[in-house]
């Protein structure tokens, strides 16, 4: 499994609802692609304004298909209009089994 830790700035003022509906309608789209596991957002606690994405995708190769893509372009051209710089983002395979609570 691939995943990617992805850790917004500050959002712009009056545009978090704008974000959370972007996040939704990227999701739709990336859910799209063969491989695409999950996408979540966690919202931020306490005084912190940063929104963070956790995305599971089946393999590297799922990653760079969807980074390519036309959608994924649209999807950061809509997303710069909501933030003030570049989010920071973090990849990693998975190195153990998953363990499921009973």
């Amino acid at each position: 499994m691939f995943v990617g830790i992805i850790e917004f700035p500050k959002i712009k003022q009056g545009k978090n609802n704008d974000f959370l509906k972007w996040f939704e309608w990227s999701n739709s789209e990336f859910a799209k692609f063969d491989g695409f596991i999950s996408r979540k957002l966690l919202q931020p606690m306490g005084n912190s304004q940063k929104y963070t994405i956790i995305l599971e995708l089946k393999d590297e190769s799922t990653h760079r298909e969807i980074h390519q893509s036309p959608v994924h372009q649209k999807m950061f051209s809509r997303l710069v209009e909501l933030i003030d710089c570049i989010p920071n983002k973090s990849f990693f395979e998975l190195a153990s089994p998953l363990i499921q609570a009973k």
